[in-house]
């Protein structure tokens, strides 16, 4: 096994080592990802899903007592956008950039559709559309 010195802390590394096991430096250039996924796009995806799942409840049960049937028919879309919302969340550090990128972007577009009757959820959907694009930055994979 060949070895090399690392270019920023001077230690040995093996000559194919694409990152330094003393000092977590790239030397391929590319930056290290500290924080996939970004929590700037966590954060919004899941203050819109319970805000959805709490607007489903509402329309689920006491839009029923004044609007029967409608309420239900309301409700639906709130709680499956909350739960595709939540499984994003949830399986956010497996899911790559560019899956991730897409997932941000139908979530957004649902957000700010369903949510025009509310400001919370608009807001979360905009913050998705406007952040989705740091995620072309992350390199291909997410760190272990």
């Amino acid at each position: 096994m060949s070895v090399k010195k690392c270019p920023f802390c001077a230690e040995e590394i093996a000559a194919e080592a694409i990152k330094c096991k003393h000092c977590g430096s790239m030397l391929d250039g590319r930056t290290p990802v500290f924080d996939y996924p970004p929590v700037i796009l966590t954060g919004p995806i899941m203050v819109s899903a319970v805000w959805n799942l709490l607007t489903g409840a509402w329309w689920g049960f006491s839009g029923i007592s004044w609007l029967p049937c409608i309420g239900l028919f309301i409700a639906v879309p709130y709680v499956i956008l909350a739960y595709y919302e939540i499984m994003t969340f949830q399986r956010a550090e497996t899911l790559t950039p560019q899956e991730l990128y897409r997932r941000c972007g139908v979530l957004a577009i649902c957000q700010i559709l369903l949510g025009l009757t509310n400001v919370l959820p608009v807001v979360c959907g905009v913050l998705l559309l406007v952040y989705r694009d740091r995620l072309l930055a992350y390199e291909e994979t997410p760190p272990m």
